[in-house]
């Protein structure tokens, strides 16, 4: 097992090299690895050390959740309170570290070293990794958890021993505290794993009793931290704002008008109720309570638009255009996204490139590894239902499906990077058996021409 870990620390070292290049341009202006959400986050570690709370400046907010910020706050400090290289140092290191736990997790599969190394290149070389593993966003190291949720439930799975499920839902309860669509990641764990216990349900219900307390203790404390600080019983408060954008994204298929344009319509209409009834919103929790029903209302009214959005191909798309805005060779914020909601992914991609292809053209290599990686493990996760081998599958389609459509009709190339692992897990599989039936092909020929 010594040469595995070796391995792992060898292809950490890659990663994290590879991402580096990929965001040289950022250490001298870190601009380039900013977001509209990166303010949000980098916010309350600088609160953090000026003045000593979680907050925006002097005041307290659960408007995202705490690990990264907490993670990022003595290198920010380091950087002299301005997002530097120490920083960005942080980001690559957390993001990077799904890349062993990937390979860990095909070895322990048992899946041969070189269809293992394949499956982690997948992860490890695609353009939507690479690209947010230095962003000033949380989602690279979102990643990382995702893959260490994945690599403890495939221990438990194999080895069959309580303790791993126990990490399993202890990493799960951090990713609720790294993002909140995390918080009812316990539900499809349990499902997964259920299938271990069907012989014994009274230890299925013992250690489902045991992992769901775990999981729920380590979010539990910043829960009521934020009840107490009048922000209602939420893990962040970004949830209204998550519905805001599923809203919009409805209105906007449904009459083609920009998403834009309702999201700035819901905001004058929060401000002017506000405004007409401030003794109705005396705390962030009735504001906050108030914008949840009022978007929710539009969602149940054009429910059937907003199903059908929880299935959108943007998602599985490689973050191209991420990567070339870190290396200062395109821009964002060009509504892109309103381009594809209406009019399709092709549109979505000549509106955004204008002409210039050869952008795109310089990353082919890289999309073309991942197209290769979603075919194989489309062939590995069918193979194994064909030949009754349930391991796999039952593991991938409900935590799959789970961060597949826990984001909503918000389509974002990097909401698929949750799902990556088990993809790059299901690629290595596909890999061996494809070559298991290649070589199968060819005793049968064999045979014949003896016969």
């Amino acid at each position: 097992m010594k040469r595995e870990y070796q391995t792992a620390l060898i292809l950490f070292g890659i990663a994290f090299l590879v991402r580096g290049l990929f965001a040289v341009p950022g250490f001298s202006d870190p601009g380039l690895l900013m977001r509209p959400d990166s303010a949000t986050y980098l916010a309350p570690a600088q609160a953090l050390l000026e003045y000593g709370h979680y907050g925006h400046g002097s005041f307290p907010t659960a408007l995202r959740v705490p690990l990264y910020p907490l993670l990022l706050t003595p290198w920010l400090w380091l950087d002299g309170g301005t997002a530097g290289t120490f920083c960005i140092l942080t980001n690559l290191i957390l993001s990077s570290l799904a890349v062993p736990l990937i390979w860990l997790s095909c070895r322990e599969l048992g899946i041969p070293e070189k269809h293992s190394l394949f499956g982690t290149a997948v992860y490890l070389l695609t353009p939507t990794p690479v690209a947010l593993a230095p962003m000033f966003l949380s989602d690279g190291l979102f990643g990382t958890i995702a893959a260490l949720e994945m690599f403890f439930l495939i221990c438990f799975l194999q080895r069959k021993e309580s303790r791993w499920l126990y990490l399993a839902a202890i990493s799960g309860g951090f990713g609720v505290l790294v993002r909140p669509l995390n918080l009812l990641w316990i539900l499809p764990c349990l499902f997964a794993v259920s299938f271990q216990y069907r012989k014994n349900r009274r230890k299925f219900l013992k250690d489902g009793v045991i992992a769901t307390l775990l999981f729920a203790c380590i979010f539990s404390p910043w829960l009521l931290r934020n009840y107490v600080r009048g922000f209602g019983w939420r893990i962040d408060t970004v949830s209204a704002d998550s519905l805001k954008h599923n809203a919009a994204i409805v209105e906007s298929r449904r009459t083609g008008i920009p998403a834009q344009h309702f999201r700035d319509a819901y905001e004058k209409h929060f401000q002017d109720q506000l405004s007409a009834n401030p003794k109705q919103f005396r705390t962030a929790d009735d504001e906050l309570t108030y914008r949840e029903k009022y978007l929710s209302a539009i969602l149940k009214k054009y429910l059937g638009t907003y199903l059908k959005g929880f299935f959108h191909p943007v998602n599985f798309i490689p973050d191209v255009p991420s990567l070339l805005e870190n290396l200062g060779l395109s821009r964002g914020n060009k509504g892109t996204l309103d381009v594809i909601i209406n009019q399709g992914i092709f549109a979505g991609v000549k509106h955004y490139f204008n002409g210039k292809y050869w952008l795109l053209i310089l990353l082919i290599p890289l999309c073309l590894l991942l197209l290769a990686g979603y075919f194989l493990a489309i062939f590995g996760f069918f193979s194994m239902l064909w030949k009754k081998k349930w391991f796999l599958p039952l593991l991938f389609l409900p935590l799959g499906f789970y961060y597949i459509t826990v984001t909503g009709p918000v389509a974002y190339p990097r909401f698929s990077l949750p799902i990556l692992p088990y993809i790059s897990l299901l690629t290595a599989v596909g890999l061996q058996l494809l070559q298991e039936r290649k070589q199968e092909g060819k005793i049968n020929t064999t045979s014949e021409r003896n016969f």
